[in-house]
């Protein structure tokens, strides 16, 4: 009895370790999420604000000086 527990304790630990190693290999390397978001109009929209706000305080700050 006490090798048929030891066994399947043995076998818990083996299963653990591989299921540990197979779910950080798929974590850290698995294929990358596809940025659907950033082909839409609205975010191109808004980035493009955002770089002609930058663009413009950067000319302001440098008017200054």
């Amino acid at each position: 009895m006490r090798k048929l527990i030891d066994q399947f304790l043995k076998m818990g630990i083996k299963l653990c370790l591989l299921t540990g190693v197979a779910f950080t290999f798929a974590a850290c390397y698995g294929p990358a999420p596809e940025r659907r978001w950033q082909n839409e109009p609205d975010y191109n929209k808004a980035h493009q604000k955002m770089e002609q706000q930058l663009q413009t305080a950067a000319q302001e700050e440098a008017q200054v000086d």
